[in-house]
C-alpha cells in the first residue's frame, strides 16, 4: 500500500503549509493514473485504489499493488556481485527507453523504487510526475537524510523538466555505491557509503579501480581483463555523476543510448566469451569442396566476440583434421592461420592446410577467450583432395610401433599342475635283469654261491583316492633330482669283494660283469614299510660303492623323504659303475615290480602341496633380506621399549 504524505510525517519543528500537502495528494494521484494505464509491464499492476478521508477532510488516495520480496538496495546490501548489479542497470535502461517514448523519463530513480520479484524481474515505481516535481527541492531541503541520487539540476531549479540526463545520473550513483559496497554486504549499514555530490577527483578514481580489482577476484571472472575493466568502470563513473551536462562528451551522459553500451561492454569484461562462428568457407568456386595434391588447403571463418574484447590475441584458436573414412584424427599436419579484424569488431580466420595425401577429410575449429573457462564454439567443414596429374605418393616411414608377437602368458613358480618350471626327470628304464654274461670255458672268476633266503613278499600300502600328479617326460634323459619314491637301500652279501677286485684290476668292464651273483640280483625284493610321518629333509644319499657290497640277505631301510617337487636338489657325481650295473645316471637303482621281474613305473607319492607362507611369515622373510628393513626394525624395537619403559616410570 502506498499513502501520500500527511502533516503527521513531518517534525513537529518544520513547517508544512497546505500547498505541500496538496502537491503530495495530487501526484499520488497522477502515480493511480499512470498505473491504472497497464501501458507498461515493467510496472507494478494497480490492484485497487481507495481514499484515506471519504468525508473530504484531509487525506488522499491510496494505492494497493502486489508486495515484491526484494529490491536493489537489499541486494546491494546483502553483497550481490558486480555481474548482477551491471546486469539489472542493464535492464533499468531498457525500461527507461520504453518509458520515455510514451509518458518522458522517471526522474526518481533510486535503489529503493527498483524492485525484484521471485523470477528476478524489474520493476519501476516512484515516477516523477509533474506535482512531485514542483515540491522535490522543497521535500529534499526538510528532509533529514537528503538523497544524491537525484541530478542537481533538478533540486536547484524547481521548475526545470526531467531529462534522461538526469536518469543517467542517479544510475551512475547506483553503480557507485555497488562498487564501494565490500562483497561480504553491508545489512546493517554501518559503512554509510558517502556518495560525491561534487563529481570524482583523481584521488577517487584510482580508490575506485583498487576496488573493483579487489572485487572482480572473488567473483566469476577472467584475470587477464580485471585491469581494463577497472579502467573502464572508473572511466564511467566519472562521467556519469559528473555535475555538469554539457558538452558531453566529457561531461555527463545525455542519453540512455550513451550509457547502455557502456554498461553492457562492463558486464562482457567480467567474463567476455565467444559471441558466435559463422560458416566455414572454401577457398575453391561456389558448391566445390575439391582441392588437388599440388595446391594448399584453404577455407576461412568469421568470429564473433562479446563487448570488451580487442585483439585477436585474446582469442585462443585450435584446428582438428581427420579423415572422414576412418574418422581417425591427422597427426603432424603443416597448418596455419591469419586473422584480420572486421569494422563491425568481428574477426574473419583465415586457415592454411599444408599439403595432403588424395581422400576425405574433416575440419573442426574451435574458438574461445583465454583464461575464461567457457567451452570452446566450435564448427567443422567437410572437404575433398584428389590427386593431381603426375602425383606420386610419398614413401612412408615403418611404423615405430613394434610388431605384436604372442607371448606366453607368466605362470609364475609354479606350472598349473604343480610342479615347478624346471626340467623334469626322465623316465626310469627298465633295468635289464642281472646276469652273467661269462664264457662257459672259462670260469676262473667264478665265486661260490651262498644260499640265499627269500625275503617276504611286498606289501604295497594304500594308495589315498586323489589323482597323481601328472608328468610330462622328455625324450632324453636329463640330470634331475630321482622321483620322490621310498627311498631304498639294498645291503649286498657281506662277503667283501675288495681283495678279488683288488687282484684283477686289469681286467674289463665285461669280465667285471661276472661280480655278482645272478641269482642274488634276481631275487632282490625290498621289504617296504608303511609310510611314516614326514622327517626332516636329509641330505641325499652317497652313490653306492663297489667296496660297501656285503654278501648276505638283502636288507630293505624305508625312509619317508619330500616329494621331488618341493625344490632343486644338488645332483651328485656320476657313478662310476653306472655302465657297469645298467642303473643309468642314477644313483639308486628302480623298484622291483611283480614276481616275473617286470618293473612298474615309480609312483610319486601324494603329498599335499605345501601350504603357501602367511603375511606374518612374508614380513619376516622380508625383514631377513633386506639390511635396510632389519635396522627399521630394531630401531623401532627399541623406541618401543623406551616408550614402555618411560610409561612405566610415569606411574
Amino acid at each position: 500500500m502506498k499513502f501520500p504524505l500527511s502533516r503527521s510525517d513531518f517534525r513537529p519543528d518544520v513547517p508544512v503549509t497546505d500547498a505541500l500537502i496538496e502537491a503530495c495528494s495530487q501526484a499520488c494521484s497522477e502515480q493511480a493514473r499512470l498505473l491504472a494505464k497497464g501501458s507498461h509491464v515493467f510496472m507494478p499492476p494497480l490492484n485497487a485504489r481507495a481514499l484515506t478521508a471519504p468525508d473530504g477532510a484531509e487525506g488522499g488516495p491510496v494505492l494497493i499493488m502486489p508486495r515484491y520480496p526484494t529490491s536493489l538496495d537489499r541486494r546491494i546490501a546483502q553483497g550481490a556481485t558486480l555481474a548482477e548489479v551491471l546486469t539489472i542497470l542493464i535492464t533499468v535502461i531498457k525500461h527507461l527507453q520504453e518509458l520515455s517514448q510514451r509518458d518522458g523519463c522517471h526522474g526518481a530513480l533510486r535503489p529503493t523504487n527498483i524492485l525484484l520479484n521471485d523470477r528476478g524481474e524489474v520493476a519501476l515505481t516512484d515516477v516523477l510526475t509533474p506535482a512531485a516535481q514542483k515540491v522535490l527541492a522543497r521535500l529534499q531541503a526538510i528532509h533529514p537524510e537528503p538523497q544524491r541520487f537525484f541530478a542537481p539540476e533538478l533540486l536547484a531549479v524547481p521548475d526545470a523538466s526531467v531529462t534522461q540526463a538526469a536518469d543517467t545520473y542517479a544510475l551512475g550513483m547506483i553503480l557507485y555505491r555497488a562498487v564501494m559496497t565490500p562483497r561480504a554486504g553491508d545489512p546493517d549499514g554501518r559503512l554509510n557509503v558517502k556518495l560525491p555530490a561534487e563529481g570524482l577527483d583523481k584521488a577517487a578514481l584510482v580508490t575506485i579501480r583498487d576496488r573493483v580489482q579487489d572485487r572482480v577476484k572473488q567473483e566469476d571472472s577472467n584475470p587477464r581483463f580485471h585491469t581494463r575493466l577497472a579502467d573502464k568502470l572508473a572511466t564511467l563513473l566519472n562521467r556519469a555523476i559528473s555535475k555538469q551536462t554539457s558538452p558531453s562528451p566529457p561531461f555527463r551522459f545525455s542519453t540512455y543510448n550513451d550509457l547502455l553500451p557502456r554498461l553492457e561492454e562492463l558486464r562482457a569484461l567480467i567474463r567476455p566469451n565467444i559471441g558466435m562462428v559463422g560458416k566455414v568457407l572454401l577457398q575453391r568456386p561456389p558448391s566445390s569442396e575439391v582441392f588437388e595434391t599440388d595446391e594448399e588447403v584453404r577455407f576461412s571463418v568469421t568470429v564473433g566476440v562479446t563487448d570488451g574484447v580487442e585483439t585477436y590475441e585474446e582469442i585462443a584458436c585450435g584446428i582438428a583434421l581427420f579423415d572422414s573414412e576412418s574418422d581417425e584424427r591427422l597427426r603432424d599436419v603443416d597448418c596455419g592461420y591469419t586473422v584480420e579484424p572486421h569494422p563491425s569488431g568481428r574477426f574473419r580466420f583465415s586457415f592454411r592446410v599444408g599439403a595432403m595425401a588424395p581422400g576425405r577429410y574433416r575440419a573442426r575449429l574451435a574458438f574461445a577467450i583465454r583464461d575464461s573457462g567457457h567451452q570452446p564454439s566450435t564448427t567443422e567443414v567437410n572437404f575433398e583432395v584428389r590427386a593431381a596429374a603426375g602425383y606420386v605418393p610419398p614413401a612412408r616411414e615403418h611404423s615405430p610401433t613394434p610388431l605384436p608377437f604372442a607371448r606366453q602368458e607368466d605362470e609364475g613358480d609354479t606350472a598349473p599342475d604343480g610342479l615347478p618350471n624346471e626340467p623334469v626327470p626322465a623316465p626310469i628304464r627298465a633295468a635289464e635283469s642281472l646276469q652273467h654274461q661269462h664264457d662257459d670255458g672259462d670260469d676262473s672268476f667264478a665265486l661260490p654261491t651262498p644260499p640265499v633266503e627269500r625275503p617276504a613278499p611286498i606289501v604295497m600300502p594304500p594308495r589315498p583316492a586323489v589323482e597323481p600328479p601328472r608328468l610330462t617326460f622328455p625324450p632324453q634323459p636329463q640330470h634331475a633330482p630321482p622321483p620322490a619314491a621310498p627311498k631304498v637301500e639294498f645291503q649286498r652279501p657281506s662277503v667283501s669283494l675288495s681283495r678279488e677286485v683288488g687282484a684283477h684290476r686289469g681286467t674289463s668292464d665285461e669280465t667285471l660283469a661276472h661280480l655278482l651273483d645272478p641269482h642274488a640280483a634276481r631275487e632282490l625284493r625290498p621289504n617296504i614299510a608303511p609310510p611314516a610321518p614326514p622327517p626332516p629333509p636329509a641330505a641325499p644319499p652317497a652313490p653306492p660303492s663297489i667296496g660297501a657290497l656285503r654278501i648276505g640277505p638283502p636288507s630293505v631301510e624305508t625312509e619317508r623323504t619330500e616329494p621331488a617337487v618341493s625344490k632343486p636338489t644338488q645332483l651328485p657325481a656320476p657313478d662310476p659303475l653306472a655302465d657297469i650295473l645298467r642303473a643309468g645316471s642314477w644313483t639308486e637303482l628302480p623298484l622291483p615290480g611283480k614276481e616275473g621281474g617286470e618293473l612298474d613305473a615309480p609312483l610319486l607319492a601324494d603329498e599335499p602341496e605345501p601350504t603357501p607362507p602367511g603375511p606374518v611369515q612374508r614380513l619376516i622373510t622380508m625383514v631377513r633380506e633386506d639390511p635396510y628393513l632389519q635396522w627399521m626394525s630394531i630401531l623401532g624395537a627399541v623406541i618401543l621399549a623406551l616408550f614402555i619403559v618411560l610409561s612405566l616410570l610415569d606411574r
